[in-house]
């Protein structure tokens, strides 16, 4: 490469010394790349900006010598030279996009930013093109000028467009003026060429002007000329040529039209004599003063703005004396006042005016003129708001004369239907009728003109309702206004006052207001209106401030999403919500729909919206939209860690988020409307909200050029022949569901709108109170199953004058009875007179007796009537609702609604056909089995009494499914060594249990459920036990003889211990193996088959990699013992397992909605948290509790809870401390933890399949089968014997599998031994879950254990022993053997993402959602028929 040279002194002055016609801005990148280019060729400076003579290393190698470059610097001095030339070129609008550091780099990202070669890019350019048309109030040049623009952006991308059809798009899109000229063009041969275009429509405007009538005499006259008539076309070719067009534009996409953006035709219009090229006919000149400045409304000046834009061109610089100085009162134009900068007389004198008689003569009367640029009136009585005018302006009429302009003001027009505001109107006292510029009426009012032979009309633009009529006088239009009455005027003898004394005598009106009062009474004011903000005005009067219209526009789907939760609704949905969540993406107008029955709900529904979103558009959110609600606060850091911006509304703005606020109101209106026209009771409102949202989408709309966000998303139409009408009745196909062959194929059922996850309807079955989703449906749309008559929105006026006017609140029981219908009646129910009058006695509490022959004068005499209560007004908060009282006996059997009462004594059982039918078939499997044989009583031997115990078997809906009997001894007869040695019995952990229902959803094993019928009739006995017959049952031949057991039965103490032993033996002789770490555990292991048993007494559950050898087992087991096949795991020990997208949850809604109703709290208002901050437990802090056995079942209840339930751990072992003397204190801390489960009886613990991205904080270090440990305690958090609470949480992948919330058992003295102390529990914890895994065939390697304190973290790892830990020696050495070995890693963690934290303290509820959602708590999907 030759050597680079320096550029000489001279060179640099000569590039420099060169003038450019303009600088690059963000619309002229194409002539500024045409300008620049070649200047850079031509002085050989664009190898620099090319790359053709690229920069050369800065040292050279000569053999193992390295030297400077002598080439390097001239060329980064030269390349800087050249850098100076480009960037003096660019306008400082665009020098943002200048970037990098050579010259070759600033070149480039301009290109990117101005011609950027993409697709998307060329489609917009293309696209611009086809559509181009040229503007009303455009210049031909101008319109040249921008198709110019856009052929060069599309050559600069490499895409350049051919002459002729950039000829042919251009002409296309002339105004109708030209259309003439367009049929000459596109038929020329030669073609015209793009150069030519220019002069030819120059010369047609020429042509056409001198069409125009010659000049009359008079300047005021007026003179009708019509176009010339318009040469015939020749369409044939014309429309040849609109095809090929249409031809190209099909293949970008597009729809080409010629004549689709064009301005209709003109009517023929009557102009004056011929003017000057500024169209002087009521213009003025382009300089204009500042005296509009600060009055001028902001609606007129946008409409001033986007209307001709020759409105203020006014152009004068005559002196002709015309009126009166507006300053001095002498006969000169006010730009020429010698007292044009001095300061007004402030000399005292008296203001007298009087009323002329002249004025009253004057004319009100408009002529509509389509030649003037602004409304004209020659008298100042009829201005309003008008104000002098300083400038150096004048109106020009046909003549070029020029009139002085004296005020400007306004004026309003009033029709029936419709005011019509006449703004910006100049006073001109020399002219000699008013005049109204037609196309300035019309841009300001929306209307338009239609001028006929003898009259004229305005109309409205949108509703085509005439407003006004003129007519046709003398040649010319005429606007009638009625005349306005004379003001008088009033005398002032006081001194002038500035405008601020004036706006304060006032009390402070409205700018218009003043400014009105000052015109048409003429006040003294010293100065002109001023208009500094008034500081008294803006504290008394200080409103919200007009938003303008945002400007900002999404390209993508995606780029911005709005998102808002309305309600609460005070009516509980069918499927229990009260809000619901509404995304509505900002591109398309689309809505997402999401029902919640919290607040806080919104955070797990808007994450799934933002991964299913992101998922199937295939592109990432990049904004969204909210008003900051709490719902939405915990959101911040989820988004913040994906880059989402998260734009917020200002405090008490929500017109910010006006977006998804009109639409919460069209879809409330919208359902509402769906409810009203089906008649379905308001608890169906997410049912109809729901339909309206997927109605909504389906809908065209104005603003997205009548296409449906449906299709505007999903690029297809809506299929419409889908919709049926909401609420009617219909009969989907329920063969399926069927259970004998002449059982009816459908039912009657409303439809209740469409399924979000499936193509089909749901349907409801009123007697059934179930849902179906079916797409087989028959629907009958004229008939709605909840008809009813139309509610009298107008009620009588009660007839007493001393009853309230107040509504009354249905709520109160002491004013009107409640005699509103069930939760759910079907519309065919009535009730008689009868059954009414009894409901409302019953409900009233008050005794009604029936009198007969009672003399009506009598009763009235001696029985005045009651007044009528006085009822609640509604803006009191009602009285709480009345909560059911505690019943003990709820606890031994459940007394749920509409569920009969299990009896307690066979005798009360022996009178039910279906009890009588469950204890034959109990007792008929146990002779069965061979349970016993009877025998003669043996003397002195103890015999074991018996009864029978009767359980409902209900389904996870609470509907009931077996009676089931069972007979049961009574093993506390039993005596210890006579007839039972060993009772003790192995169940299976819940830890054990959730580690293999882990495993199982993460392989995608199948889980199957046994029940084993009579299972404990299977055992074996080894000792001699006698029992009485049972009752209902007794031998008639033999009544005296007793039982001799061979088998185990119910009751017995040694029962459960021989039917384990016997399936022990049993699963041993098929493979299986017990476990060491968990009795209760099974597990085959051979040649690459893994199958896991666990027992929990007669309920098993079994899963495998192999789905065949676990049905094996399975048939091998129903061989040995009666098992019952349940199929896929569905609800086990009071656990219901829903299966959701390949994952599992674990929910006891059906369990803990018992337990709530037992403990009397059914309407209960839910909380947030378990148990509140600043709630402190004592043992004395408040009298005692006066039904201990209560709060000890209700406690013992919520133990059970928090088997999926981890979320409620550390407040249920709170309360647990208090067992043996509990206080109201402690029992309103139990009450609380009932509240908040009241309010997510819905959630349940998640076990994932991917669980590898369910935490995204610590997703960097989970795997599938990595151990994770959080490790926590509160030190001395126990303010009465200073203990500290510890626990933990252990994870499997993500999945939750084992944690605890326990007090210490010793003080520790500082918070590194308390936290030590939580770390060697945790260990013990993963020592024995690590040996689980190990027998379980899952290798795994050294689990990691996350702790908050700097200090038991560096002990753990520190092999030196401080004198100041002796006193934890044990726990120290325990784990750091664990940690020195290698088997355990322990790890820092901030206390912000310390997981174990919800276990050892009570949190506010921000940050105890946060950490719920990170244990894997979520809401289960809704059910059919739940409620």
């Amino acid at each position: 490469m030759a050597a680079i040279t320096l550029f000489t002194n001279q060179e640099k002055a000569t590039h420099q010394s060169h003038k450019f016609a303009f600088s690059l801005k963000p619309t002229n990148y194409g002539y500024w790349k045409q300008m620049l280019e070649p200047f850079l060729i031509s002085h050989n400076l664009f190898g620099y900006v090319d790359g053709t003579i690229p920069c050369p290393p800065s040292k050279v190698t000569t053999g193992t010598t390295s030297t400077d470059n002598p080439s390097y610097s001239p060329w980064v001095k030269n390349d800087a030279h050249v850098r100076l030339l480009i960037t003096s070129t660019i306008s400082e609008e665009s020098f943002q996009h200048v970037q990098g550091q050579t010259s070759r780099e600033i070149w480039l990202s301009l290109e990117r930013a101005y011609a950027p070669v993409s697709s998307s890019h060329e489609f917009t350019l293309k696209s611009q093109l086809l559509r181009i048309t040229m503007k009303s109030d455009e210049k031909p040049a101008e319109y040249l000028s921008r198709a110019q623009e856009y052929a060069t952006a599309l050559a600069n991308i490499g895409e350049p467009m051919k002459d002729k059809d950039l000829v042919m798009l251009t002409v296309t899109g002339l105004r109708e003026e030209y259309y003439g000229l367009k049929s000459n063009l596109l038929t020329r041969t030669p073609p015209v060429t793009f150069g030519e275009l220019h002069g030819l429509i120059s010369d047609h405007d020429y042509m056409v002007t001198k069409l125009l009538p010659t000049q009359p005499t008079n300047p005021q006259a007026l003179m009708a000329t019509t176009p010339s008539q318009q040469p015939q076309l020749n369409l044939q070719s014309i429309q040849t040529q609109i095809s090929n067009l249409q031809l190209m534009a099909t293949q970008l996409g597009n729809q080409l039209n010629p004549t689709a953006a064009s301005t209709p035709p003109q009517p023929s219009q009557a102009y004056y004599a011929p003017r000057s090229s500024n169209n002087n006919r009521g213009s003025r000149g382009n300089s204009r003063g500042s005296y509009r400045g600060n009055y001028r409304n902001n609606n007129t000046a946008r409409n001033r703005e986007t209307g001709s834009s020759r409105q203020f061109s006014w152009a004068s610089t005559q002196n002709t004396v015309y009126g009166h100085c507006n300053r001095c009162g002498i006969g000169h134009l006010p730009s020429q006042c010698p007292n044009q900068s001095s300061q007004p007389r402030t000399q005292s004198q008296a203001n007298y005016a009087t009323h002329s008689d002249a004025g009253s003569h004057r004319s009100f009367n408009y002529l509509p003129d389509t030649g003037a640029n602004d409304h004209a009136a020659t008298d100042f009585e009829s201005l309003d708001n008008s104000e002098a005018y300083y400038g150096n302006d004048s109106l020009f009429v046909g003549n070029g004369q020029p009139l002085p302009i004296l005020n400007i003001g306004s004026t309003k027009i009033y029709s029936p239907n419709k005011t019509l505001t006449l703004s910006n109107v100049l006073h001109v006292p020399q002219l000699k009728r008013n005049l109204l510029s037609v196309q300035k009426f019309c841009v300001d009012n929306n209307v338009f003109f239609e001028f006929h032979a003898s009259y004229f009309v305005v109309k409205d633009e949108s509703t085509r309702t005439i407003l006004l009529t003129g007519p046709s006088e003398h040649g010319l239009y005429s606007l009638r206004l009625p005349q306005l009455k004379s003001l008088p005027k009033v005398a002032f003898t006081a001194f002038k006052a500035s405008s601020t004394i004036w706006h304060q005598r006032l009390g402070h009106p409205h700018a218009q207001v003043f400014r009105s009062i000052v015109s048409h009474f003429h006040l003294p004011v010293l100065d002109k209106l001023s208009s500094s903000l008034c500081t008294s005005c803006q504290m008394g009067k200080s409103s919200k401030l007009s938003l303008s219209n945002s400007n900002f526009h999404s390209a993508n789907i995606l780029d911005l999403v709005y998102c808002d939760v309305w309600g609460p609704t005070p009516t509980l949905s069918f499927d229990g919500y009260r809000y619901f969540l509404l995304c509505v993406d900002h591109h398309s107008k689309y809505m997402w729909f999401y029902p919640l029955a919290r607040k806080s709900d919104a955070y797990h529904n808007l994450i799934y919206f933002i991964k299913m979103a992101e998922r199937q558009f295939n592109t990432k959110l990049k904004s969204i939209q909210s008003d900051w609600g709490g719902e939405f606060r915990t959101i911040a850091s989820f988004c913040h860690n994906l880059g989402i911006v998260h734009r917020r509304s200002c405090p008490h703005t929500s017109e910010q988020n006006g977006t998804v606020e009109r639409r919460h109101r069209h879809v409330v209106e919208t359902g509402l409307a769906l409810l009203a026209q089906s008649h379905l009771p308001q608890r169906f409102w997410h049912f109809a909200f729901e339909t309206a949202v997927y109605l909504i989408n389906r809908l065209p709309s104005r603003v997205s050029s009548n296409k449906s966000p449906f299709e505007h998303i999903f690029k297809r139409p809506p299929d419409y022949s889908f919709l049926r009408v909401f609420g009617c009745q219909c009969f989907p196909y329920l063969r399926p569901y069927n259970n004998h062959k002449i059982e009816f194929r459908s039912t009657p059922c409303i439809f209740l709108g469409y399924s979000p996850v499936h193509h089909g309807y749901r349907c409801l079955d009123l007697t059934t109170e179930r849902v179906y989703i079916a797409r087989h449906v028959r629907f009958n749309e004229h008939v709605f199953p909840y008809h009813a008559s139309p509610i009298n929105s107008n009620p009588p006026q009660p007839d007493n004058p001393n009853v309230s006017s107040y509504p009354i609140d249905p709520d109160l029981p002491e004013s009107t009875p409640d005699t509103s219908a069930p939760a759910f009646t079907t519309p065919n129910a009535t009730t008689s007179a009868a059954d009414t009058t009894q409901t409302e006695t019953t409900q009233t509490g008050t005794t009604q007796t029936t009198h007969t022959e009672t003399n009506p004068a009598t009763t009235s005499a001696e029985t005045p009537p009651n007044p009528a209560p006085r009822p609640r007004p509604t803006h009191l908060r009602p009285n709480p609702k009345p909560t059911n009282r505690y019943d003990p006996t709820a606890y031994m059997a459940t007394n749920l609604p509409n569920l009969p009462v299990e009896p307690t004594s066979f005798t009360v059982a022996n009178t039910s056909k279906e009890w009588r039918h469950a204890m034959a078939e109990e007792l008929e499997a146990l002779h069965k089995n061979g349970t016993w044989s009877l025998v003669p009583p043996v003397k002195n031997a103890n015999v074991v009494d018996c009864k029978w115990v009767y359980r409902l078997k209900t389904d996870p809906a609470g509907k009931i499914s077996r009676y089931k009997a069972r007979l049961v001894a009574k093993g506390f007869h039993q005596q210890a060594g006579v007839d039972y040695h060993e009772t003790f019995s192995p169940v299976v952990k819940p830890a054990t249990i959730r580690t293999v229902l882990s495993l199982a959803v993460t392989n995608n094993w199948s889980l199957r459920q046994l029940d084993v019928q009579n299972a404990f009739l299977h055992g074996d006995l080894q000792e001699t036990v006698y029992m009485k017959q049972p009752p209902g049952f007794v031998d008639s031949n033999k009544p005296d003889y007793v039982c001799r057991l061979h088998k185990s039965l119910y009751g017995l103490k040694q029962a459960p211990r021989a039917w384990f032993t016997r399936l022990s033996m049993a699963l041993q002789q098929l493979g299986f193996s017990g476990s060491k770490t968990d009795p209760s555990l099974f597990i085959l292991n051979r040649r690459g088959t893994l199958v896991y048993i666990l027992v929990y007494v007669d309920d098993i559950i079994i899963t495998g990699n192999q789905p065949q050898a676990v049905t094996n087992i399975i048939n091998r087991l129903s061989s040995l013992f009666a098992v019952k096949d349940l199929g896929r795991l569905h609800y086990f020990l009071g656990i219901e397992v829903v299966n959701h997208n390949d994952n599992l949850i674990l929910s006891q809604r059906k369990y803990i909605l018992d337990v709530i109703h037992r403990a009397g709290l059914s309407q209960c208002k839910p909380v947030a948290t378990p148990m509140a901050t600043s709630h402190v437990l004592l043992p004395d802090d408040s009298p005692l509790f006066n039904d201990p056995s209560r709060y000890r079942q209700v406690v013992g209840a919520l133990q059970y809870a928090t088997l999926s339930r981890p979320d409620i751990a550390f407040a249920v072992n709170k309360v647990c401390q208090f067992m043996h003397a509990p206080t109201e204190n402690h029992w309103a801390a139990v009450k609380r933890i009932l509240r908040y489960l009241h309010g997510t009886a819905q959630l349940g613990l998640l076990f994932s399949r991917d669980s590898s991205t369910r935490l995204h904080a610590f997703s960097d270090s989970y795997w599938h089968q990595d151990i994770q440990a959080y490790s926590d305690s509160d030190w001395a958090g126990c303010p009465v014997d200073h203990r500290s609470t510890g626990g933990f949480a252990v994870y499997l992948g993500s999945n939750l599998i084992s944690w605890t919330a326990r007090k210490q058992r010793t003080v520790s003295r500082s918070s590194t031994e308390s936290e030590y102390k939580a770390i060697a529990d945790t260990v013990a914890e993963l020592i024995w879950l690590k040996s689980l895994l190990q027998e379980l065939g899952i290798v795994n390697r050294s689990p990691t254990l996350w702790c908050d304190n700097l200090g038991a973290t560096y002990l753990s790892a520190n092999p030196v022993f401080h004198a100041r830990t002796k006193h934890v020696e044990v726990d120290f050495h325990f784990v750091r053997q664990q940690v020195a070995q290698g088997k355990l890693n322990v790890k820092f963690i901030a206390t912000n993402d310390q997981i174990a934290d919800v276990f050892t303290k009570p949190l506010s509820s921000q940050r105890f959602m946060l950490l719920r959602s990170k244990l894997q708590v979520v809401p289960r999907p809704q059910l059919a028929g739940e409620y």
